[in-house]
């Protein structure tokens, strides 16, 4: 997140990569999961989830989600500041905090 001094923060985004043999849908509910408990639920903030799957039959990039999350956070009487998470510093605590949701996530599928 590069901001400049006399820049506002409006969004952040964060990229959650799939596994090669897993169903696009399962990636997007896990990302969407993941946006409703700890974006939205968590700290109050508003998140727009796009997934994208290469078409290129020879390509090796694997399918992905990125959540736009905008900066502030929103409150039921309106916008409120940035959130403090947003912030250059904090990109392992977002990175752990993603892994952590995904191997849970892989004990509640594989359980179904």
């Amino acid at each position: 997140m590069n901001v400049r001094p006399h820049q506002r923060l409006l969004a952040a985004i964060l990229t959650i990569k799939g596994e090669y043999d897993m169903p696009s849908h399962d990636l997007l509910d896990m990302a969407s999961a993941y946006a409703a408990v700890h974006l939205a639920g968590g700290r109050r903030l508003s998140t727009m989830a796009v997934l994208h799957v290469p078409g290129d039959g020879l390509s090796t990039a694997r399918q992905h989600v990125h959540l736009c999350v905008l900066a502030r956070q929103h409150l039921p009487s309106g916008w409120a500041g940035e959130h403090p998470d947003l912030v250059d510093t904090a990109h392992q605590l977002w990175a752990d905090e993603i892994s952590a949701f995904r191997t849970g996530w892989s004990r509640i599928t594989a359980a179904a």
